[in-house]
């Protein structure tokens, strides 16, 4: 079975059989995409990317579905001196033009640093016009139409995209060929995999792109909070979820002593109805537990619910890396 029906049997219930029926299909599917991305990228390495005096910094990455970046993007923005103003493409946008990413970044570090918008050259000069000296484009590895200065991917050691394949076969929007073009690697969810699992990804990526800096984040002790209020006790839970990977959100919820009841996967970036709301809540009830969510699923959700949230710990070595290309940090 391929990665992708994988993902669809857990998140929307396809059954398993599905994957092998249609392996025929999906591989040839495949090798069409690859020629596109093959294409796209030859032309694109044929021009001259747009820049208008800002310093930039793209963190990406080459599949879909969540592979732990937003935590290093808003621990960037914390970090980095200067104005800095985060750039969204932004996907399922609600009636004030904000993505629930948009909406997640906006509590974090305040409306007035967040631009989405499908153009980014567009929401690059806006962010110029209002002062900004740094802008951070959020999952803008393929997006090459903007110059940067430093070019992040952050690869999910969990999954690693050396064993997965191009979409549709695959969750891939690009192979580890592409890495060519980037300045660093950012490995996400290190503490899920062993140390020789780490260091073999380490030795890969070092020998196969010997430009690349390749640097680990791994999750901290996890916490749960209400509105402001820290969470006493193991639970129970019952996890609600509508981001990429949601296995990733239940394995570190167990991984933190926590007591899960139940859980229901959602389709990524989708708006809840208030009857999926209410349905989750009874679903939640008759297991005597409460509802616990990922902040970025809470910033959609109308009804009462509990935050998982977690610190991220990224090795020293990555912010002397930074300051060296021409970056200050606190």
């Amino acid at each position: 079975m391929s990665s992708l029906t994988q993902h669809l049997h857990l998140v929307y219930g396809w059954p398993r059989w599905m994957g092998w029926l249609l392996l025929p299909l999906l591989l040839v599917l495949s090798w069409i995409f690859a020629l596109g991305v093959r294409l796209r990228n030859l032309r694109y390495d044929r021009r001259k990317p747009y820049g208008n005096g800002m310093k930039v910094i793209s963190v990406g990455n080459l599949g879909v579905g969540g592979t732990g970046k937003t935590p290093f993007c808003l621990a960037m923005l914390n970090q980095l001196e200067g104005k800095v103003a985060v750039l969204l493409r932004g996907y399922h946008l609600n009636e004030d033009g904000m993505s629930d990413e948009a909406e997640l970044y906006a509590r974090a570090v305040g409306r007035t640093r967040v631009f989405v918008g499908g153009d980014r050259c567009a929401s690059l000069d806006e962010a110029s016009k209002q002062g900004f000296e740094i802008a951070l484009l959020d999952d803008a590895f393929q997006h090459r139409r903007v110059a940067r200065d430093v070019d992040l991917v952050v690869l999910d050691l969990t999954r690693p995209p050396w064993e997965d394949h191009l979409l549709p076969l695959g969750l891939l929007r690009e192979t580890t060929t592409s890495l060519a073009r980037a300045h660093g690697v950012l490995l996400s969810r290190c503490e899920r995999v062993s140390p020789e699992q780490e260091a073999s990804a380490r030795q890969r990526l070092s020998q196969e792109h010997p430009h690349l800096g390749v640097f680990s984040g791994r999750a901290g002790n996890g916490r749960v909070t209400r509105g402001k209020v820290l969470m006493e006790g193991p639970g129970p839970y019952f996890l609600v979820s509508a981001i990429g990977h949601p296995e990733n959100f239940l394995a570190s919820v167990k991984d933190s002593g926590l007591e899960v009841s139940g859980f229901h996967w959602f389709p990524d970036h989708h708006e809840f109805s208030t009857f999926e709301v209410q349905e989750m809540e009874i679903q939640a009830r008759s297991v005597g537990a409460e509802i616990l969510m990922t902040a970025k699923d809470a910033v959609k959700w109308p009804g009462k619910m509990c935050v998982f949230e977690m610190d991220l710990e990224i090795e020293a070595s990555f912010w002397t890396w930074t300051q060296e290309r021409g970056f200050d940090v606190r």
